[in-house]
C-alpha cells in the first residue's frame, strides 16, 4: 500500500528501521480497497492504524515509524497567558451628582477584578485535555507567574497546547 500510494501521489514515502523491528511480513501487508479519490494523510493514517505504527513528516519525506519516534524530541517553549491568568484592573471615575433634590445614594463599590482563569487552572486545564500520555512520560507543564506557562512536549503537542490557548481567549 506504501509502494503504490508513493507511486501514485510523487510523495517521498519511507517505511523506517525501527517500525519494521518485531513484526512479521505479514503484520505490515496492509491491503485496503478504497472507491473514489481519498487524501494521502488518511490512506496515511488507516495504513498506520491497522500496523500499530505512526508517521510523520521530516525534511519533505513521510516516514512510517513506531507511535513514539513520530512524537518526536521534546522541545521546551514558553507561552505568555498574562491575559489570561491577570485580571484587567477597573478604575471607577470621579462620583458625580446631577442629582439636584440630593436624594442620590451611591451605589456599592465595585469588587476588585478577579482573573478568568488562574495559572493552576491553565495548568490543569492543559494536562487533563491536551495529549494526556505524554505528560506521564516525558512531558510537563509548569505555570510561573504572573503568567508564562513552560511546556516540554513533542511539536505535535506544542500544536494542540497553542490550540487549547487561542481557544479560551476566543
Amino acid at each position: 500500500a506504501v509502494d503504490f500510494l508513493s507511486r501514485i501521489s510523487g510523495v517521498n514515502i519511507v517505511i523506517l528501521p525501527n517500525a519494521r523491528e518485531g513484526k512479521s511480513d505479514e503484520e505490515l501487508n496492509v491491503a485496503i480497497r478504497l472507491d473514489g479519490a481519498v487524501p494521502v494523510n488518511k490512506i496515511l493514517d488507516l495504513v498506520t492504524q491497522f500496523t500499530g505504527l505512526a508517521w510523520n513528516v521530516e525534511n519533505g519525506v513521510v516516514q512510517i515509524t513506531t507511535q513514539e519516534a513520530a512524537q518526536g524530541t521534546s522541545i521546551v517553549q514558553l507561552y505568555d497567558v498574562k491575559d489570561l491568568a491577570t485580571p484587567i484592573n477597573n478604575f471607577p471615575g470621579t462620583e458625580v451628582n446631577l442629582d439636584p433634590t440630593g436624594e442620590y445614594v451611591p451605589e456599592e463599590e465595585i469588587a476588585e477584578p478577579e482573573p478568568e482563569f488562574l495559572l493552576d487552572q491553565i495548568v490543569e486545564l492543559i494536562q487533563s485535555n491536551v495529549d494526556q500520555t505524554v505528560w506521564e512520560e516525558a512531558g510537563s507543564v509548569e505555570g510561573l507567574p504572573p503568567g508564562t506557562l513552560v511546556v516540554k512536549a513533542p511539536p505535535s503537542t506544542h500544536t494542540k497546547v497553542q490550540d487549547l490557548l487561542d481557544g479560551l481567549r476566543g
